[in-house]
């Protein structure tokens, strides 16, 4: 059956592809519709696939620039988490009178934070 899709979707010419919109639902699967994505792909001229190309580039590069903001922002928020922990951790142990000396070796806080606490 793969075989049969292939030689079909070679088969296919600009005249046709304005059909590829009207397809039955058992040609509506996601598998078939990258077959009829690429055969759309397959009879750009050169003017359109460069435009193409240039909008997928775009898109990747965008998707890449997100998804590190974001990677970046989880980051973050993770080392001010941990601070703000260390911080609590800190005053409660203030709170007992344990030396600044002994919390700032604890926890890695400047002793003179640890004593604005």
């Amino acid at each position: 059956m793969a075989s049969y899709w292939l030689s079909w979707h070679l088969k296919i010419n600009h005249h046709h592809l304005e059909n590829l919109t009207d397809r039955p639902a058992k040609l509506q699967e996601s598998i078939f519709n990258k077959l009829f994505e690429q055969a759309e792909i397959s009879n750009f001229n050169d003017e359109e696939y460069s435009e193409y190309e240039a909008s997928l580039k775009t898109y990747r590069d965008l998707k890449n620039s997100i998804d590190t903001a974001r990677e970046e922002g989880i980051e973050k928020g993770i080392e001010k988490g941990r601070r703000e922990e260390k911080i609590m951790i800190a005053g409660k142990l203030k709170q007992q009178n344990i030396p600044p000396e002994i919390i700032s070796r604890s926890t890695g806080l400047p002793i003179e934070e640890i004593e604005k606490l």
